[in-house]
């Protein structure tokens, strides 16, 4: 009998932690105030058999909120939108908040 998380759950888990230190890589280079646009982003394997896989559009507003200290983004800011001729994708805007005066 096996252990554990199912291999489906624990694919998604590995997609997201992926996905947690790419956006933490792109925060990180975006200037105080600049644009942080991802396109074609894909739905999970099992919500989107045409595509490799990917995360949930509503797993952003989570990361966003759990990173609201260290990625340092306006969560306000944040849109997403379903491609328009690839419907099993999905592309995401949000802006790096500027720095307070406190900031160096």
């Amino acid at each position: 009998m096996a252990t554990g998380i199912p291999l489906r759950d624990k694919a998604q888990q590995i997609q997201e932690e992926w996905a947690d230190r790419w956006m933490t890589d792109m925060v990180r280079v975006t200037r105080p105030g600049g644009l942080i646009i991802v396109e074609n982003l894909s739905f999970p394997y099992c919500e989107s058999m045409e595509d490799f896989g990917g995360i949930l559009p509503t797993w952003w507003n989570g990361a966003f909120e759990e990173h609201e200290h260290d990625w340092k983004v306006d969560r306000s800011s944040l849109q997403i939108g379903i491609d328009r001729l690839r419907h099993w994708r999905y592309h995401l805007a949000i802006r790096k908040k500027e720095k307070t005066h406190n900031e160096r």
